[in-house]
């Protein structure tokens, strides 16, 4: 429905509040200022990278990587700091 079908509709006064709502919220501050939140707070977190390897199977072939008899998995743990 285009705005003038939506005129019709809706009547002169019913258009200008729906196109006053549609520039407040088009309006850049106006929206930032309705979404501002405080900053969350900050937590430290710990990190530990493990390697672990499945040498119960392995790991085929795929592109340059020629293959493995094993699988390595690389895992980085992240976990709440004390």
């Amino acid at each position: 429905m285009t705005l003038l079908a939506a005129r019709g509709r809706v009547g002169a006064g019913g258009l200008a509040v729906l196109l006053g709502a549609a520039a407040t919220w088009l309006s850049p501050g106006a929206a930032a200022s309705a979404r501002a939140t405080p900053a969350a707070p900050t937590f430290a977190v710990g990190a530990r990278l493990e390697t672990f390897v499945d040498a119960t199977r392995p790991t085929p072939a795929n592109g340059s990587f020629a293959g493995s008899p094993t699988r390595t998995l690389p895992t980085l743990v992240l976990y709440p700091a004390v």
